[in-house]
C-alpha cells in the first residue's frame, strides 16, 4: 500500500485514531507502517508521537495561510518556541523601563499627548460656541463629530463669561 493510498483512506481524524490504535496493538503492523504515519497528528490540540505513547500539546499559532503550526508547544504554554512560548517579558523594573524606552517612537499617542489634544479640541469648540453666542460667526454651522471629554457647551452670555474667566486663569499660570 502506497503513501497516497493510505492518505486517501485515512481522511478523517476518527479513522486515523483507529489506524493508530491498531498500530499500537499489532507489532507486525508497527514494523510495516511508514514513518510519516507513526508521527501523524490526530487532533488539532495534541500531537501523537512514537506510536501513540507520547501525547504533547500542539502549537496553537496560525501561519499566514491560516493553517496551524505543526510544532509541539512548550510545556505549560500554548505556543512553540518560534511563536513566543519561551518569552516571559521583562520582570525587573529596570527591564520594563528599557522595554518601554525601546518601543517609544514619537510620543504623539502617549496619554499626556492625547489628553492635551482633547483639551485643545475642547477649547476650540468652547471658543466657537462663545463666538456663536456673540454673533461673531458668519455661519450657523456647528462642529461635527465626537465631543471632547473636557468640553462643556456654551449657550448664553453667562457661559461666555465663565469661559473668559477660565482662560484668564490659565494664562496667568
Amino acid at each position: 500500500m502506497t503513501e497516497e493510498e493510505i492518505r486517501r483512506r485515512v481522511a478523517s481524524p476518527e479513522v486515523l485514531q483507529v489506524v493508530i490504535k491498531s498500530l499500537q496493538r499489532s507489532r507486525r503492523l508497527r514494523e510495516q507502517a511508514p514513518e510519516w504515519l507513526q508521527k501523524i497528528s490526530t487532533t488539532k490540540e495534541r500531537l501523537i508521537l512514537a506510536f501513540g505513547r507520547t501525547l504533547v500539546q500542539r502549537c496553537q499559532a496560525k501561519n499566514q495561510r491560516g493553517q496551524q503550526c505543526a510544532k509541539t508547544a512548550i510545556r505549560n504554554k500554548s505556543v512553540c518556541r518560534f511563536h513566543g512560548g519561551r518569552s516571559t517579558g521583562a520582570t525587573s523594573e529596570a527591564g520594563k523601563q528599557r522595554s518601554r524606552k525601546a518601543n517609544w517612537v514619537h510620543g504623539n499617542r502617549s496619554a499626556e499627548a492625547m489628553m492635551k489634544a482633547s483639551k485643545d479640541a475642547a477649547r476650540i469648540r468652547e471658543l466657537a460656541d462663545a463666538l456663536r453666542v456673540l454673533n461673531a460667526l458668519n455661519t450657523d454651522e456647528r462642529f461635527r463629530g465626537v465631543w471632547p471629554k473636557q468640553y462643556t457647551p456654551i449657550h448664553d452670555m453667562a457661559g461666555v463669561e465663565e469661559l473668559v474667566q477660565k482662560l484668564v486663569i490659565e494664562q496667568g499660570e
